[in-house]
C-alpha cells in the first residue's frame, strides 16, 4: 500500500509520479470534455444539469427547487466549457 504518513518529511514526490498524474487529470478532463461536446443532444439542449438534480446520488431538499428552476440550464455551458479547455491549461 502506499502510505503518506511512511515518506519522511521534505522528500521531494517522484517526477515520474508527478507527471503520471497530470497526464491522468489531464485524460480524465478532456475526455469528459470531448463526451459533452461530441455526445448526447442534452448537452446542446442545455438541460443535462436538469436531468442531474433530478438524478443525483443523494439528493438534498434543495434538488427539487433547482431542478424546476430557469437556472437549472446555465451550469450545462461552463460546465463543458471547463472541462473542454481547462485541462489544456495543465
Amino acid at each position: 500500500m502506499l502510505c503518506v504518513d511512511a515518506v519522511p518529511a521534505g522528500v521531494p514526490a517522484p517526477w515520474a509520479a508527478v507527471w503520471a498524474l497530470r497526464w491522468l487529470t489531464f485524460r480524465i478532463m478532456l475526455g469528459a470534455g470531448m463526451i459533452k461536446i461530441r455526445g448526447d443532444s442534452c448537452w446542446r439542449d442545455l438541460t443535462a444539469m436538469v436531468y442531474h438534480y433530478q438524478t443525483q446520488p443523494v439528493p438534498n431538499p434543495l434538488s427539487w427547487f433547482l431542478h424546476h428552476s430557469p437556472v437549472s440550464r446555465a451550469p450545462a455551458p461552463r460546465v463543458r466549457r471547463r472541462e473542454s479547455f481547462l485541462p489544456l491549461a495543465l
